[in-house]
Order: structure tokens, then C-alpha cells, then sequence
């Protein structure tokens, strides 16, 4: 039996002038948070308009995830350090990753860097560097 993913993808914009300090915070509070159920996670900037951003989390269950979101740690930690940058709502949306996608976050890790590279540092299943 296939394991179900889901994923969060989250869209919004950085304040003008304020990606590379975005970037560092996102880095520093969010990139290496372990968090129970977390499979792997990335930043991505949009190539069309330079302070617009997504961020995609993979995750083993919605319960996971939504336990993530309302934890006390993302409010006191991340927002904190993240919504000062931020310009206008950012929108967060739980997915369903469907069946015929790669099934494990080193496939997913895969698509997203260039030449199949592997970040050094990255977080992958549970934690686990990749």
C-alpha cells in the first residue's frame, strides 16, 4: 500500500527590497525546524516577479501538519521573525499528493534542485539530513 502525502504550499510577497533578509530569517527559523511528521520542505522564489515566494512542506498526515501550524513554537518563533517582511496576506493551502508522484522526499528533494543535486543540510524524512 502506497503511503498517504500531503503537502503545504503557501504563496505570498515579500515586502520590497526585503527578499535576502527574508530568506535568512526563513533559514535561520524555519529551514531546520524539525517538526513531528515533517517529511521535507523548500523555499521557492518566483523567476517572473522577484518578491513573490511559495513554500512547500511535505507531511504525513494533515493532523501533522495542522498540529504544526497552530504550535506555539510557529507563533512565538516564526512569526515573529516572518511577518515583519511580509506584504499582504500570504495564503497557505493543504494538499493531497496524488499517488503517481515520487514517494519518497529524496525523489521530491530530487525534482527541485538542479541535477538532482542534494543540499548539504537539508531536512528530509523525520528530521534525517539528505
Amino acid at each position: 500500500m502506497i503511503p498517504a502525502m500531503f503537502m503545504r504550499i503557501t504563496m505570498g510577497r515579500t515586502r520590497s527590497g526585503c527578499w535576502e533578509e527574508f530568506e535568512a530569517a526563513y533559514r535561520a527559523h524555519i529551514e531546520g525546524r524539525v517538526a513531528p511528521g515533517l517529511r521535507a520542505r523548500w523555499l521557492v522564489r518566483s523567476t517572473s516577479d522577484a518578491n513573490a515566494f511559495f513554500t512547500i512542506s511535505l507531511w504525513y498526515s494533515v493532523a501533522d501538519l495542522e498540529n504544526y501550524e497552530r504550535s506555539d513554537a510557529v507563533r512565538r518563533e516564526v512569526l515573529r521573525h516572518i511577518s515583519p517582511l511580509l506584504d499582504g496576506v500570504s495564503t497557505a493551502h493543504h494538499c493531497a499528493v496524488r499517488h503517481d508522484m515520487p514517494l519518497s522526499a529524496r525523489e521530491l528533494t530530487e525534482i527541485f534542485l538542479p541535477s538532482g543535486q542534494i543540499r548539504d543540510g537539508g531536512v528530509g524524512i523525520e528530521g534525517a539530513p539528505l
